[in-house]
Parts: C-alpha cells; structure tokens; sequence
C-alpha cells in the first residue's frame, strides 16, 4: 500500500515538474508586459532565452511614460516548483534620478513562495549599501530596512527625507 502511495506521489511531483518545465514562460513575460502598460511602463529589449526552469532577458531599456528611466543590464525571471523568483543585475539609473535613487544597483532580488502567498521577499545591493524588506501583495504596503552609510543619506536626500531610523537600520514604508 505504501508503495502505491510512494509511487503516485512520486508520478505527481514529476508532473508538477513538468508542468514548471513546460510552462509558456515567454508568454507570461508578455502577459506582464501588457499589465505594465497600464502604468506607462516598457520594457524594451530584443534578447531574450528561455532555459528549462527560468528565462532570461538581456540588455532592458526601460521607459517610463515615453522617457527612458534605466537600463537593466540581466533580467531573470525563474520558476520552480514552490517558489518564483526574479533577480536583476547592474540596473544604471537615468541622470534624471540621481538625487532620488543610487544610479547604479548591484542586484534586485524578488522571491515569492508558495508558503506565504501574500508576500514578496525583496534584497537591494549598492555600493553604498543594501536594503532588504517585504511587499505585503494585500495591503499593498512595501516595507524596506536601509542598511546604508552616512554618505548615502546625505547625497539622496529626497529618499531619505521619509526614512525611519530604527536601531541599525533606516526603515522606509510606501503604500501603493
């Protein structure tokens, strides 16, 4: 009897997998594209990979209400079996925002899990720092903690004007 158990279990989780292997990807990716529209946003770019449990987008221009805001220089976006997760390398913010955001991000990473549905795990990296936090997808709340130097708070003031101290860190919320 355990061995029937074991084995459909085991037909199921290769089905699951399957399925992760299978999904249309790049559509999903173009489905986004779409709802972003609705908010002025465009990712433009013309290099993109599909691998077997996430794809690849290279060289991302991204616009924003018909002005280039920044360029993203990897956009990967994997999913498996519980988890999603999207990371974004070398981001170079547009000389516009240079008082409001670091013109150049490490890495982005966004990680959802199955576990916790109604919150995305977020970890920033810059020179002059990081931040790490949550997006609460219900109420619609981003809560970030600013592990950054006193240089960083002093040359993006406009940024930092809304920051909390909290201990070690600066704590920033933002509702959207």
């Amino acid at each position: 009897m355990i061995k029937k158990i074991l084995k459909y279990f085991i037909y199921l989780l290769l089905f699951l997998y399957m399925m992760v292997i299978f999904a249309p990807k790049i559509n999903i990716y173009y489905f986004a594209l779409e709802k972003l529209e609705s908010y002025k946003i465009a990712l433009l770019s013309e290099e993109i990979k599909d691998n077997y449990l996430a794809f690849d987008v290279k060289n991302v221009l991204v616009n924003y209400d018909g002005i280039d805001v920044s360029r993203i220089s990897k956009l990967s976006i994997g999913t498996y079996l519980f988890s999603s997760k999207l990371t974004i390398d070398n981001v170079e913010a547009n000389n516009l925002l240079k008082n409001f955001i670091p013109q150049n991000i490490q890495s982005i990473h966004l990680s959802h899990n199955i576990l916790t549905p109604l919150y995305v795990k977020i970890n920033i990296a810059f020179a002059q720092g990081r931040a790490f936090g949550t997006i609460d997808l219900k109420e619609k709340k981003i809560d970030l903690n600013f592990d950054v130097t006193k240089s960083f708070i002093q040359k993006y003031k406009e940024l930092s004007r809304d920051f909390k101290k909290n201990g070690k860190y600066y704590t920033y919320e933002f509702k959207y």
